[in-house]
């Protein structure tokens, strides 16, 4: 049982209301606190938002450099075995070759 019956009507009343009066000023805060949170997660999600369209961005530019370090690689490759296969063809040039082939496949590994 309740154990404030006894109290006379209107101390329980004041009791009561002043009661009322705490709960709705923890309400009004605990909405307060929602609103700011609410804000808060409204900002997160955009930032999440943005950093996700850099990251977008950034893998597309680091697709497009390796695409085109490969490319070069490939034709280092092709003049490497075309300058190979000719006998006749100066060693300077096939050494300067192959030197350029090997720094783009350090650069094409460094950026895997």
């Amino acid at each position: 049982m309740d154990c404030h019956l006894d109290e006379p009507t209107d101390a329980r009343c004041q009791r009561l209301e002043k009661e009322c009066i705490s709960d709705r000023q923890q309400l009004e805060e605990s909405k307060a606190r929602c609103a700011n949170l609410e804000k808060e997660c409204h900002v997160l999600r955009d930032e999440n938002l943005s950093l996700q369209r850099e990251l977008s961005k950034s893998k597309r530019e680091a697709d497009s450099l390796m695409a085109e370090k490969q490319a070069q690689l490939d034709d280092l490759r092709t003049k490497c075995a075309t300058l190979e296969m000719d006998p006749y063809t100066a060693r300077h040039e096939t050494h300067c070759l192959a030197t350029e082939k090997q720094e783009l496949a350090g650069e094409l590994g460094a950026e895997r």
